[in-house]
C-alpha cells in the first residue's frame, strides 16, 4: 500500500484527494491517503469572511484541471457556483466576455463543491484509494527523509505520529512545510513585495444582485483599484443560481498603494463616493443615470468598511525547488503571489499536474514506485509554470500611474485588434500555458511599442 499524507484541504490539497480517488481504477496498488486540515470542516464553517472574501473566478487553468478528472465535478459546479460569462469594465463601459465555461465563488464556496464530489466519490466507488479527512488537526513537524509527519487534534496536547511514503504541502502561502524545509537547507526562497494592500466592501443595499449581472466581475475602477463578483449567500444545492431570486452577496476588493487606514467614516466614503458607474437595469441595458457606489452601501457597511483590516495582498514566494525527500509542495504553499485571477487556477492545475505524476510513476513502477524521482519529476514540469504565473501577477501594481496607463493601453490595443495584450488576460486562455501566456504578451507588446514608435516617427519626419 502506498500512503500519501496531505496537509490542507484547501482547493489544492482537495483537487489532488479527489483526483486519486477518481482515478482509482487505473493504480495498480492500493493508496491510502489522509488530509489533515487544522480549520473545522467546511461545511460547517461561514461560506465567506466579510473582512477578506472576494470573489474568485476559476477559468481556463482551473477548468483544465477540473476537466483531468472527468466530467462528475464540472457537472457539480454547474450545479453549486455561479456562472462566470466576462468581465465588464465601467471604465470603458462595456462587458468582455468569456467565451469559455468557468465559474465564480468565494473560497467556501469552491471548498464546499470539492468536498461535496469527494464524499460523494467516497459513497459511489469501490475504490482502490482510502480517503481520511482530520479536520481541527494541525501538522507541527514534517520529516522530508523518513516521511515521518507529527499532528494534534484540536483540544488535546498530544503528539500523534505517522509515516507516509509522501507528504504533501498544501498547506497555504504561510506553509509551515515550506519553512521547515527552507530551514533545514533543503531548498530556498525568493521573496518579492509590491505595494498591493486590499481592504473588502459590501455592497448590501439596493439589491446588488438585480442591478449588477452576478455572472460577471465587475471592474468598476482602477485608480483605487475595485474588483467586484459574486458569492453565493445560500445552500446551493437548495436553490436555481441561475435564477435571479437566489441570494448573493456582492464583495469588491478595494486597492491601494499603501497601508491605508481611513481616520474616520467619512474619509472611507469619500473613497466610495469616488467610484461613479453607470447602472444597468435588470435587462442589463445601461443607464445613462451614473450613481457613486456609495449607493449600493449601507451605513452599517459603511462603518465596517472603515475599520476593516487592511492586508497586504502584494506578496510573492518562489521556491528553488517544490520537493525534498518524501515531502512536496503544493498550491499558494509551493509559489505565492499577488490575485490576479491565477491563484486558485494555478493551485488546482498544479494539483491535477501533481496527480498526473504519481498516477504515471505508480503504473510505471514494476518493483515498488521511487515517489522521490516521482516528485522530482513534477517540480521539474510545474515549477517554471508556477513561477511564470508569479511574475504574471507581479505586473499588476495598484494605483501605480505606469501600470494604470499600460492597463488602459492595452484594453484599447485589444479592442481595436481583437487581440489580447495583458499577460493576466492571456493567462485565463486555456490555450496557453502560464509560460506561452508571458512569452506571448511580451512579443506582442514589443511589437505593439515598436509600431507606436515607428508611427511617431514617421509623423515626426513628415511634419518637420
Amino acid at each position: 500500500m502506498t500512503k500519501i499524507g496531505i496537509i490542507g484541504a484547501g482547493p489544492s490539497g482537495l483537487l489532488l484527494a479527489l483526483y486519486l480517488l477518481q482515478h482509482s481504477g487505473r493504480f495498480p496498488c492500493r493508496v491510502a491517503v489522509t488530509v489533515f486540515e487544522r480549520e473545522e470542516n467546511h461545511f460547517r464553517q461561514e461560506r465567506s469572511n466579510p473582512d477578506r472574501s472576494y470573489t474568485i473566478d476559476i477559468t481556463g487553468h482551473g477548468l483544465r484541471a477540473i476537466r483531468s478528472l472527468g466530467g462528475n465535478l464540472e457537472s457539480r459546479f454547474d450545479k453549486e457556483l455561479i456562472p462566470f460569462r466576462g468581465i465588464h469594465s465601467y471604465t470603458i463601459n462595456k462587458t468582455l466576455p468569456y467565451s469559455e465555461k468557468g465559474w465564480t465563488g468565494s473560497r467556501g464556496d469552491i471548498c464546499s463543491s470539492l468536498l461535496n464530489e469527494l464524499e460523494a466519490s467516497l459513497t459511489d466507488l469501490d475504490a482502490a484509494v482510502e480517503v481520511l479527512l482530520h479536520w481541527n488537526s494541525e501538522v507541527t513537524s514534517v520529516d522530508p527523509n523518513s516521511g515521518e509527519l507529527i499532528w494534534q487534534r484540536e483540544h488535546d496536547a498530544a503528539d500523534h505520529r505517522e509515516s507516509f511514503d509522501l507528504i504533501v504541502g498544501a498547506d497555504g502561502g504561510g506553509s509551515m512545510l515550506r519553512r521547515q524545509l527552507e530551514a533545514q537547507g533543503r531548498l530556498t526562497t525568493h521573496k518579492k513585495s509590491i505595494p498591493n494592500y486590499s481592504r473588502i466592501l459590501h455592497l448590501d443595499k439596493n439589491v446588488p444582485n438585480k442591478v449588477l449581472e452576478p455572472t460577471l466581475l465587475h471592474s468598476f475602477s482602477l485608480e483605487p483599484w475595485a474588483v467586484g463578483g459574486a458569492i453565493l449567500d445560500v445552500e446551493s444545492s437548495q436553490r436555481d443560481i441561475e435564477q435571479a431570486d437566489t441570494a448573493k452577496k456582492l464583495y469588491v476588493q478595494m486597492g491601494y498603494t499603501n497601508y491605508r487606514p481611513y481616520e474616520d467614516v467619512a474619509s472611507a466614503a469619500g473613497t466610495i463616493e469616488s467610484i461613479r458607474i453607470a447602472r444597468h437595469d435588470t435587462a442589463h441595458r445601461v443607464d445613462e443615470r451614473s450613481v457613486d457606489l456609495r449607493h449600493y452601501v449601507s451605513d452599517s457597511e459603511l462603518l465596517s468598511f472603515a475599520e476593516r483590516p487592511v492586508y497586504h495582498t502584494g506578496k510573492t514566494v518562489k521556491c528553488s525547488s517544490l520537493c525534498a525527500g518524501r515531502a512536496v509542495l503544493l498550491g499558494d504553499a509551493a509559489t505565492a503571489f499577488p490575485p490576479v485571477g491565477q491563484g486558485v487556477n494555478a493551485a488546482l492545475e498544479g494539483a491535477s499536474v501533481l496527480g498526473e505524476t504519481l498516477l504515471e510513476e505508480l503504473l510505471r513502477a514494476e518493483s515498488g514506485a521511487d515517489l522521490g524521482a516521482c516528485v522530482q519529476r513534477y517540480s521539474d514540469r510545474w515549477l517554471p509554470e508556477a513561477n511564470a504565473c508569479a511574475d504574471i501577477a507581479n505586473t499588476v501594481v495598484y494605483g501605480s500611474t505606469l501600470s494604470r496607463s499600460k492597463l488602459l493601453l492595452q484594453g484599447a490595443l485589444s479592442e481595436l485588434s481583437g487581440i489580447d495584450f495583458a499577460a493576466a488576460q492571456l493567462a485565463k486562455d486555456s490555450r496557453y500555458t502560464y509560460l506561452e501566456a508571458l512569452r506571448i504578451s511580451r512579443i506582442r507588446n514589443a511589437w505593439a511599442i515598436g509600431i507606436v514608435m515607428a508611427l511617431a516617427t514617421i509623423l515626426l519626419v513628415a511634419f518637420f
